[in-house]
């Protein structure tokens, strides 16, 4: 699912006017994106937990190239699933 089809559902959902989601889910992602960008952890109970990681410098193969590359370290955005999502996700797919 992307952002649209996710506006469309809330949107039928809701009743809402289209804008106004798209308004809300906008601020939402700002929000994560700005508490991640001051190092802060950023937890939805009963979703997850949005956080950052330290990536080391590492030597890697490029795949397209075969040539040696080199990854620099950098800060990598995480996501953690609370354990409510993760057993709802394995009560509710099909096999």
């Amino acid at each position: 699912m992307n952002k649209v089809a996710l506006v469309d559902h809330i949107k039928q959902k809701t009743g809402l006017p289209k804008k106004n989601v798209e308004l809300v889910l906008n601020c939402l992602v700002d929000e994560i994106r700005n508490g991640l960008r001051s190092g802060e952890k950023v937890s939805i109970v009963g979703f997850g937990t949005f956080t950052t990681r330290d990536r080391s410098r590492r030597d890697s193969v490029n795949p397209r190239t075969g040539k040696p590359m080199n990854i620099c370290e950098a800060k990598v955005p995480v996501f953690r699933p609370s354990t409510v999502l993760k057993s709802y996700v394995v009560e509710n797919t099909s096999k």
